[in-house]
């Protein structure tokens, strides 16, 4: 019985995630991306290693498919990999028209505890609002206008363009719109230049009252899972101080998440905190289930042990026993901590 309490108390934070994932599902959400043609990370900055140029893929091809996962953005390459660390995938790309496939072999990044592969997304030159009265307003460039030229040089995306006008106090840009080619000199002795470019809006799958429910199943099991993977990469090099956060720093995520959230719409507001806060709850809920004395996974495992033994076992080694598990958590809050202060 003891047993069974001391499990319910965290098992109601996958029972909050649950409905959360289920709301999430009924509504939906937007979210901006580009289109799934990559970039690759060391022909930009020479000193980025790239998994994928190791593999073979190229600056301009379509990934289409990891694994099994269809791939419709640059955002679903992200979120793919970055729950892979340290695996090898099957990518497979459009390139010249030609249905290629590759084996990449995914990177841990130390820090985060994610995977990557070396590719930048691919924003093609289009640009989507001009800001008034910025550099770029004052110049003549007008929003739907497509940048060719930088100093002369051809460009064919924004990351070609950023490497052209950094360090620089001003360049020549040409642009076409309408069949018509523009030129003009943009001051770049300014924080904002003044010019958005373009990317796509896409909206997440809506279910109906059931489809909901089994979809806030699957996403619980599924967060889970990754909470549990998380957990064995901090055995696999993962810098801890960078991975764990504190309160300080969760109260600061949970804000810029609420603002960033509703700043969209009040439904977009809705579905990023109640994703947020689920993932909180599943992972206090893991946290707790852990055999450590003082937290619930310590309780459950002493009333494990009587019950096999059949007998209590005695007060001093609880004593004993309860003051390492708090020694413990008292270290481990202070990592939080000192990870929130550095960053």
């Amino acid at each position: 019985k003891r047993a069974f309490i001391a499990f319910m108390g965290p098992f109601f934070n996958v029972i909050f995630a649950f409905f959360a994932f289920i709301i999430i599902s009924a509504i939906g959400y937007n979210y901006y991306s580009t289109p799934s043609k990559i970039i690759l990370a060391n022909e930009v900055y020479p000193d980025f290693s790239s998994p994928a140029a190791e593999a073979g893929l190229k600056t301009g091809d379509t990934i289409y498919q990891i694994d099994e996962e269809p791939i419709i953005n640059f955002a679903d390459i992200s979120s793919y990999v970055s729950l892979h660390p340290d695996e090898e995938l099957v990518f497979k790309v459009i390139r010249d028209d030609k249905d290629l496939s590759f084996v990449v072999k995914t990177e841990l990044d130390t820090e985060t505890g994610a995977g990557k592969i070396g590719v930048l997304n691919w924003v093609n030159p289009l640009v989507a609002e001009v800001i008034p009265d910025s550099s770029a307003a004052n110049m003549g460039l007008t929003s739907g206008s497509t940048i060719t030229k930088v100093d002369g040089k051809p460009v064919f995306n924004t990351t070609d363009i950023s490497l052209l006008i950094t360090g620089k106090k001003s360049v020549v840009m040409e642009w076409e719109k309408d069949s018509n080619i523009f030129s003009g000199t943009l001051d770049l002795n300014t924080e904002d230049v003044g010019i958005r470019f373009a990317s796509d809006r896409y909206h997440t799958p809506t279910y109906g009252f059931f489809g909901s429910i089994k979809q806030g199943f699957l996403e619980t099991i599924e967060t889970i899972g990754l909470t549990f993977k998380s957990i064995g990469l901090l055995f696999k090099g993962v810098d801890f101080t960078s991975a764990v956060s504190g309160p300080i720093r969760i109260t600061q995520m949970i804000g810029e998440t609420a603002v960033s959230g509703f700043s969209a719409s009040f439904s977009t507001g809705i579905v990023t905190v109640l994703n947020f806060l689920a993932l909180i709850s599943i992972s206090l809920f893991i946290m707790n289930l852990l055999p450590i004395p003082i937290l619930d996974g310590g309780l459950i495992l002493f009333a494990l042990i009587e019950t096999i033994s059949r007998r209590k076992i005695h007060p001093k080694v609880l004593y004993y026993v309860q003051f390492i598990g708090l020694a413990f958590i008292a270290v481990l809050f202070c990592i939080a901590l000192f990870s929130d202060f550095r960053y």
